[in-house]
């Protein structure tokens, strides 16, 4: 991290996406929050680094027993647990919206939505290999309830990360 500023952000995405995760409605193994919202907007609003670090510290906050994970709850138990993977694959949402953030919109969008299926991925392996599920039963379980959801979450955070990050900008006068 090279500035304040930039920890500030890693501090307040990482913040963030503690918060979204909490709101929470229970579908089956895999709850639904909000928290890859968070993640997104951090892809949107930060450099790679920064959007990277800030899911690595909510991550972090989370392994060490503070309750930022859905639920309320903490602990490396729930990152070993069966939907570890999806949390995991909040740092790749993170790094590949990012990655594309300062592109034509089109391109935005589809590094949102590849972040979104690596994670998707990412989560659904780990699924399987923790909870001893088939690959349908884990995409029945965590994959096929989140997609029309998880789109109206990039669209949200694509448009929510634009119009905030001009006003960043503006705040930002380097």
């Amino acid at each position: 991290m090279k500035s304040t500023h930039e920890l500030t952000k890693v501090a307040m995405f990482a913040g963030v996406t503690a918060v979204l995760s909490q709101i929470v409605l229970p579908v089956g193994p895999v709850p639904y929050n909000l928290g890859l919202l968070g993640a997104m907007l951090a892809g949107m609003l930060c450099s790679p680094a920064t959007a990277t670090f800030a899911m690595v510290a909510y991550i972090f906050m989370g392994m060490v027993g503070l309750p930022v994970f859905a639920g309320f709850v903490g602990g490396i138990g729930v990152l070993i647990n069966s939907t570890g993977g999806y949390l995991v694959g909040y740092i790749l949402t993170a790094l590949l919206t990012s990655l594309a953030k300062d592109k034509k919109w089109f391109w935005t969008l589809v590094s949102m939505t590849c972040g979104l299926l690596l994670c998707y991925a990412f989560g659904t392996i780990w699924f399987m290999l923790v909870s001893k599920n088939s690959i349908v039963a884990s995409l029945a379980y965590c994959v096929v309830p989140f997609v029309l959801p998880d789109l109206a979450k990039i669209a949200c955070a694509f448009l929510l990360g634009k119009a905030v990050g001009k006003r960043m900008k503006f705040i930002n006068h380097k």
